[in-house]
């Protein structure tokens, strides 16, 4: 069970941008201990594993299974678990790269599934504690595989962008 659940641990610690030092203010636990579950060292109690996880709102078994997958929008539900606990939501709200928020918080979202101009995308992004400048969010999208750039109907040298 534990080998899953440090290769697991590890994953959830790296796609939330967390060095261990951070990790480890998170969650009370030792910097070495968690090196120690993320490299599958055996012996490990339920207790700490359960104080591993416990920002996450996964359970041990979720965890520690073969079949886990981390969800596509981990960053974003945990800011929104933690938006009223200072302390524990800075560790959310590092701004993304564009191109992970574009394609974590905003390409399967039912907000992009209406054409929306750069300015509402920038918003959207902002209510999440995400500050992305629109410039570069424009260029993202313009590239970006899944994402339809159509000409604003009524203004012009505008555009708005939704999902393919």
């Amino acid at each position: 069970m534990e080998s899953f659940f440090g290769k697991n641990l590890r994953a959830i610690r790296k796609s939330l941008n967390l060095s261990i030092k951070r990790f480890s203010e998170l969650t009370g636990v030792s910097r070495a201990t968690i090196v120690n579950v993320e490299q599958g060292h055996t012996g490990l109690k339920i207790k700490t594993m359960e104080r591993l996880i416990s920002f996450t709102n996964f359970t041990v078994e979720r965890v520690s299974s073969p079949k886990f997958k981390i969800p596509t929008d981990i960053q974003t539900q945990l800011f929104l678990i933690h938006k009223n606990d200072l302390a524990k939501r800075e560790y959310f709200m590092k701004r993304p790269k564009i191109l992970d928020a574009v394609d974590k918080g905003l390409i399967d979202s039912d907000y992009f599934k209406s054409p929306r101009e750069i300015n509402e995308i920038v918003s959207y992004f902002a209510d999440m504690g995400w500050k992305i400048l629109g410039t570069s969010l424009q260029n993202e999208l313009k590239k970006h595989p899944n994402v339809q750039v159509d000409p604003h109907p009524t203004k012009k040298n505008t555009n708005v962008y939704s999902r393919k």
